[in-house]
């Protein structure tokens, strides 16, 4: 009969299975195993899920379906999980500037290696504490989730900066391509008391304009509607952090006029801001190129160093 054979294959490999189970794992690691995914599954999704700190690898941050996924992009849509690199030792008393790293993949995926652990990285490097924001993707409701939970990490960060050896006068963002259009978009809603000092874009995802707007970005972002509410350029205010832009003149993908409107835009309210125009850069790495290329890095680097020693002084 078919439903008995069924049973007794499923009877079977349980059986099979059992002594596999005891000669791996003691008692104790089957009950901390039960501990574990009873918490995981009622743990609550209100605020940020910090994964490591101090994190120095791919392997030691994410979680195990997150391993079987090419390194560099991340399609498992997560809920806001926070990755913070340089933490100081706790008993350092010296306060360091912090930055939160949006990155992008058109929100459909998060780019995770080049415009998350590599950014990290270089700002790591430069005295700061350096959180990439794994934030949930939007689907067509105009990002609400999605910036109601970047705003979850700044709050987050700025309650804990003592833990993290963060100072609260020098937190700022930082996005790539979709995830400079979210950072655009979460300082023009920025209403709270807790103040975001600068803000950094690599060839951002700005304008929804026909002929500028990255469609697979819109799409997601807002589905079909043609609305261009949330066309960065068009929610500059005054009170905007200052900001450095840096894009690829021939990049294919984000063509860089939303980087020379936007710091238009941002000069016409007279905020200060800073844009580095690439040039020379092969159309095939012009866009997404992350902060690992040292022969791009080069044409932008030391403007950056530079301007955020000016910011942050």
């Amino acid at each position: 009969m078919p439903c008995k054979h069924t049973d007794f294959s499923f009877f079977y490999l349980k059986m099979s299975l059992k002594p596999v189970i005891r000669h791996f794992f003691t008692p104790a690691d089957r009950f901390f195993l039960l501990i574990f995914s009873v918490s995981m599954t009622f743990s609550a999704c209100s605020g940020p899920t910090v994964i490591a700190e101090n994190a120095e690898g791919y392997e030691t941050v994410f979680d195990w379906r997150e391993r079987f996924l090419k390194p560099n992009v991340l399609k498992v849509n997560p809920k806001l999980k926070l990755l913070i690199y340089g933490a100081p030792s706790r008993d350092s008393e010296r306060l360091k500037p912090a930055v939160i790293i949006f990155p992008g993949g058109g929100y459909k995926h998060l780019a995770v290696e080049k415009e998350g652990r590599q950014a990290a990285l270089w700002f790591q490097q430069r005295g700061f504490i350096a959180v990439v924001c794994l934030y949930p993707l939007p689907d067509g409701d105009y990002g609400r989730s999605t910036i109601a939970a970047c705003k979850r990490a700044v709050t987050y960060l700025y309650k804990h900066a003592e833990q993290y050896h963060i100072n609260r006068q020098q937190i700022g963002t930082c996005g790539f391509s979709a995830g400079g259009h979210l950072c655009s978009v979460l300082n023009s809603q920025w209403s709270e008391t807790i103040p975001i000092q600068f803000n950094i874009l690599f060839y951002p995802v700005l304008s929804f304009e026909e002929g500028l707007a990255h469609q697979g970005s819109k799409q997601s972002w807002q589905g079909e509607s043609e609305d261009t509410a949330f066309s960065a350029e068009k929610c500059i205010h005054a009170d905007y952090p200052p900001t450095f832009l840096v894009h690829a003149a021939a990049d294919p993908v984000v063509v860089a006029e939303n980087s020379r409107r936007y710091a238009q835009g941002l000069s016409d309210y007279n905020v200060s801001n800073q844009l580095c125009i690439l040039y020379g850069i092969d159309k095939t790495i012009a866009h997404g190129f992350g902060l690992g290329h040292r022969n791009i890095n080069l044409q932008w680097e030391n403007q950056l160093t530079n301007w955020l020693n000016t910011t942050l002084n």
